[in-house]
């Protein structure tokens, strides 16, 4: 069981450095053009704080921290069926973006990622990757739970 709990771990922290890195870069991006980046309105490119990839960033920093707290916690396993219906819903989140980035870039030749990244291919964007790895970690969380693995 330590290893799926490790394995939990690096995943969320895979996870925060992926969405962390195309938040920065896209923050970056927006601040070179826009030159702040407080500005939500009349922009050519989205602030990447409204963007999808933020919120999986700090979905991943959530789920990394309440993780933490469950292995310390002494109810464990209630908390990790809380911890399973919320990745549902990081589940629904992410593929959502991920079907929305599909439709975008094949019926409007959009090249743009969730952010003001651009992608040759959907299935190199950061959005895929962050939503396999949450739809990963379900599996996981549901494999200990059905098994009642101790952390």
């Amino acid at each position: 069981m330590k290893n799926k709990s490790k394995l939990i771990q690096i995943l969320l922290i895979l996870g925060i450095t992926i969405a962390g890195s195309t938040f920065l870069n896209d923050l970056l991006f927006f601040y070179k053009n826009e030159k702040t980046i407080l500005k939500l309105k009349g922009v050519i490119i989205n602030n990447p704080i409204l963007t999808p990839c933020f919120l999986g960033l700090l979905g991943f920093i959530f789920f990394l921290i309440w993780f933490n707290h469950i292995k310390r916690s002494k109810n464990k396993l209630k908390q990790l069926r809380y911890f399973y219906l919320s990745l549902i819903g990081a589940n629904v989140f992410g593929w959502s973006n991920v079907l929305l980035e599909f439709i975008t870039f094949y019926t409007k030749n959009n090249y743009n990622s969730c952010g003001s990244s651009f992608i040759k291919t959907p299935f190199l964007s950061p959005c895929l990757f962050g939503s396999t790895i949450f739809l990963i970690l379900l599996f996981i969380t549901k494999t200990i739970i059905s098994n009642n693995y101790k952390l």
